[in-house]
């Protein structure tokens, strides 16, 4: 049976290119013993969803995609029509740093199961569907963004909802108004009534796993211009990149959101 060769969904993008071809993929996954591969795509909560399939399989998988079931995604397509495949981009290959098991991960476009062809709803298909049409109409050559990721480093979060009553209870030892039940601020440094922008340490606590996070992000690639601490007291944090081009940057804020969670929950 003659070997069926890889779907192309779009137009190759110069600038998402590199030497990734799968040569060069199977070398990556040889080299770190990869045992899984890890398929990343967008939902239009914006959030990523997964699914794993062991690394022997990576040819089908490059070649056929992956199906699912679409109508359990939110806001996708209906049970009746919910058959899509997940194609993955092989520019996008990295080794995952989190996984204690060698895992490789790609990020997917969702496609039509029949066609191969990017759905109307998938964040991923819209964004390099747009920057088709940017081109094809000359409104611009490239486009080029810079996101800001701000986000807080809560020492915990309590919720509760019951017949009666519902609420909530955030606590930062970096303010006064919010520490935590079992912090008795020894060294004085939490703060009251003054805002947080650019505090320098040791009054910015979380310097440390904010590098570390921005570490991250430049092994994976991903250029960033600063990190600090945002004007929110309560450990209101922010990380921006430099000037990165689109579609790309779709993918590596992805990537970033991904790293500051998952960075955060190691503490």
């Amino acid at each position: 049976m003659r070997k069926q060769a890889p779907i192309q969904i779009f137009k190759k993008i110069p600038y998402m290119e590199n030497n990734m071809d799968q040569k060069n993929l199977q070398k990556m996954i040889s080299e770190n013993d990869v045992q899984a591969i890890d398929l990343k795509y967008c939902g239009l909560d914006g959030k990523w969803y997964h699914i794993t399939f062991p690394a022997r399989r990576l040819e089908t998988v490059l070649a056929r995609g992956v199906p699912f079931d679409g109508s359990s995604i939110p806001g996708m397509r209906s049970v009746e029509s919910g058959d899509m495949v997940l194609m993955p981009d092989i520019t996008t290959a990295q080794i995952d740093p989190f996984y204690e098991v060698p895992t490789l991960r790609m990020i997917c476009s969702i496609c039509d199961a029949e066609t191969r062809i990017g759905i109307k709803k998938d964040p991923r298909s819209v964004a390099l569907r747009a920057h088709e049409y940017m081109k094809s109409t000359k409104i611009a050559d490239r486009s080029t963004w810079i996101p800001e990721l701000e986000y807080h480093l809560f020492d915990t979060v309590q919720f509760y909802s019951d017949s009666f009553s519902s609420g909530f209870n955030i606590a930062s030892s970096e303010s006064k108004d919010a520490l935590p039940e079992d912090f008795d601020d020894l060294d004085g440094v939490s703060r009251q009534d003054v805002k947080g922008y650019h505090a320098d340490t040791p009054f910015d606590r979380f310097y440390e796993i904010r590098q570390e996070m921005v570490d991250q992000m430049e092994k994976s690639g991903i250029k960033v211009r600063y990190h600090h601490h945002e004007v929110g007291l309560s450990s209101q944090q922010e990380i921006e990149t430099e000037l990165l081009e689109f579609p790309k940057i779709c993918d590596d804020t992805m990537v970033m959101k991904d790293i500051i969670r998952r960075t955060a929950l190691d503490y």
